[in-house]
């Protein structure tokens, strides 16, 4: 079968071969195989032109299954790459040839968890499912905010300076959803205004991101 992806980001991605189907006493190890996805052409026992490719990788004969997994380097950020699994005895002889090529895979960063949160806040909101539209902004506020709905809200001390600009523009659009919610997700809503308002005059990324990436809808006056 092909390969199973693990992690990746713009410089390198992980694979681990996923069980073979044909376990065999003679396989003694198997080896990854990739290349630049083209269309209409597999992987091949050739392609061994990126770091971390061919490198033999433990079998259990018993079970099929390989723990290693294999980290492929240079990598061009947002190219797709394709990869395949071969078996091979331990003289390094291929066995059954190489296996089937797995679906493109794009070298790029995953999506930072609070924009996740705040694409699935702002989507529950548009569809009036405000429980999870509330839960999903309420975990992206309170990343930078420490909440009391007694005392009040507290906004985290350099939590805006170390803030990238992304979790930034996703506290932004979080805190307006909460604001606009028929409970503000549990989060009382006077609180809201100050927090965005300190956070404003803490930081001018801030007030710039509010400016340039923000829908009017959702923008900060």
């Amino acid at each position: 079968p092909p390969p199973q992806l693990l992690d990746r980001s713009e410089k390198f991605i992980t694979i681990q071969p996923r069980a073979w189907l044909n376990s065999s006493e003679s396989v003694d190890h198997v080896r990854l195989f990739g290349k630049p996805f083209s269309a209409g052409t597999d992987v091949s026992l050739t392609n061994l032109d990126l770091p971390g490719l061919g490198v033999p990788l433990t079998y259990d004969a018993k079970t099929g299954i390989t723990s290693e997994c294999a980290v492929i380097s240079g990598l061009a950020s947002g190219e797709s790459y394709i990869f395949a699994v071969a078996a091979f005895d331990k003289n390094g002889n291929v066995i059954g040839g190489i296996g089937r090529t797995s679906e493109p895979i794009e070298a790029l960063s995953p999506l930072p968890l609070p924009l996740c949160f705040e694409c699935l806040a702002y989507i529950a909101s548009t569809i009036e499912c405000n429980d999870l539209a509330a839960i999903a902004a309420r975990e992206v506020y309170v990343g930078l905010v420490d909440v009391d709905n007694v005392k009040g809200h507290s906004l985290r001390s350099g939590a805006i300076d170390r803030a990238p600009i992304g979790h930034l523009y996703a506290f932004i659009r979080c805190a307006r959803i909460l604001g606009k919610l028929p409970d503000n997700g549990s989060v009382p809503g006077t609180f809201i205004p100050t927090i965005l308002n300190k956070a404003l005059v803490a930081q001018t990324k801030f007030a710039q991101l509010n400016e340039k990436y923000v829908p009017p809808s959702l923008r900060i006056s």
